[in-house]
């Protein structure tokens, strides 16, 4: 049913369940009284609602306290891995540092893992099940992350190269 109804005749709309005038402005009435934080105090706040384990956060170096021992782990990993692949560029930076979230992420799933499994006996099928989700999508990122690093560095170095021949032939 479209265009104009009756009051009290539901409303259609094309591929969804009928909803009656009154729930429909229910859920309106509903909508407007809960629209998430106003003030950047509150939006800065709440962007790390969902930050439990910080396996899945998205802001992973806000997640850990600066000055602590996680923090200082961070920051030799990071600077390693800088040292190691040597970013030449904004955009290898960027990678550096999504390598080095990633590797500490897998860290901390590790850390993680021992301590649930060795606290948890009766739910240890469980937790490693869990685990294993978290492992497996980590892994990939990780390695996405070093892959696409690998295959930025590689094209750069190919263009150095390119350049530095005289004539712009190989030999």
């Amino acid at each position: 049913m479209r265009g104009a109804s009756s009051p009290g005749s539901p409303i259609e709309e094309e591929g969804k369940r009928a909803i009656s005038p009154r729930k429909l402005a229910a859920n309106r009435a509903n909508a407007q009284r809960s629209t998430g934080p106003k003030t950047s105090e509150g939006k800065e706040k709440s962007k790390f609602n969902s930050v439990q384990h910080g396996l899945t956060a998205r802001y992973f170096p806000a997640v850990i306290q600066a000055g602590t021992a996680e923090w200082e782990q961070f920051e030799t990993v990071r600077t390693d891995l800088y040292g190691f692949y040597q970013p030449a560029n904004p955009l290898e930076e960027l990678m550096v540092e999504k390598v080095t979230i990633e590797y500490l992420r897998y860290r901390r799933l590790v850390e993680r893992e021992q301590v649930l499994c060795a606290h948890n006996r009766p739910y240890f099928l469980d937790i490693v099940n869990k685990l294993a989700r978290y492992q497996t999508a980590i892994n990939r990122q990780l390695f996405e992350a070093m892959r696409e690093l690998e295959r930025l560095q590689a094209q750069r170095k190919a263009k150095e190269a390119k350049e530095r021949e005289p004539d712009g032939s190989p030999n």
